[in-house]
């Protein structure tokens, strides 16, 4: 074989190499894309039930039929029409990032004070967004999704030390976003305001009978946080069951009570 029919073989190879590549990325990527997306919306779903059991279902319920909090699994939020599902999810996104005034829904994002990164505040969106799927049904028989039928699995399964590795305590973050318990403390050892500086040593009573001594540079409000005072005060104002271990860590057992539970899946949207 001469020279000239090598360089013209090498020639043709080479375009039915590009062609092949052209022909793959025409027709297989964009499958292939499709597939990840699917992929990827579905594994954002499951984490986004994780963190909904470890952080919402003490006010917002085990399967998001509310409580303390608003009802969060309902057909307003499901609507997949485009300008009202942007709008839910908008809506959604603002309340986490940054919290609702006059209630007690903290902001969750890290950079303001609250214990999720952006990404995993993405995940719950997802969730309470996630449309419903023909054949699933919650335990009281309504229609569901795999995203809310996982959050139920998990809420079951997890304890609270693994709730408190992944993104802390509700009830405790709450409690410190809006300053609950450091008056109690003060009202009740006789101090002046909940920021009067406690001498090192001194016994300090707490709302719920525990007797505690004060640390260097403390007052009745960092007391409040390090003792879990407003989490209690919160947890026993609405009737919820609730532990201290040895290590005078604040947890909220699950009693697997919840089946009773009935939402309603035509319930308002938030105003």
């Amino acid at each position: 074989m001469n020279t000239q029919r090598q360089i013209f073989l090498i020639v043709v190879l080479m375009f039915i190499s590009v062609a092949g590549c052209a022909a793959y990325a025409a027709i297989d990527l964009p499958i292939r894309a499709e597939r990840q997306a699917d992929f990827f919306e579905a594994e954002s779903i499951e984490r986004g039930a994780l963190l909904y059991a470890n952080n919402c279902r003490t006010c917002h319920g085990i399967r998001g039929e509310g409580g303390v909090g608003l009802t969060l699994n309902k057909a307003a939020f499901r609507n997949q029409e485009p300008l009202a599902l942007t709008q839910n999810q908008d809506l959604i996104r603002r309340t986490l990032i940054c919290g609702r005034a006059g209630t007690l829904m903290a902001a969750w994002l890290d950079s303001n004070g609250g214990s999720l990164t952006a990404m995993q505040i993405e995940h719950l969106v997802r969730l309470l967004t996630a449309p419903l799927e023909d054949g699933l049904f919650d335990a009281n028989g309504n229609p569901t999704n795999r995203g809310w039928l996982e959050a139920v699995h998990f809420a079951h399964n997890l304890n609270y030390e693994s709730a408190a590795s992944v993104t802390g305590d509700t009830l405790s973050l709450i409690a410190k976003a809006h300053g609950i318990g450091g008056l109690e403390i003060a009202a009740l050892n006789g101090l002046d305001s909940e920021y009067a500086a406690i001498a090192k040593g001194t016994e300090i009573r707490l709302p719920d009978g525990r007797t505690i001594k004060a640390a260097e540079n403390d007052d009745a409000r960092k007391i409040a946080i390090r003792e879990n005072v407003g989490a209690i005060l919160i947890a026993e104002l609405n009737g919820l069951d609730y532990g201290i271990d040895e290590a005078g860590n604040f947890y909220l057992p699950y009693e697997g009570d919840d089946e009773a539970m009935m939402l309603n899946p035509d319930a308002e949207n938030i105003a």
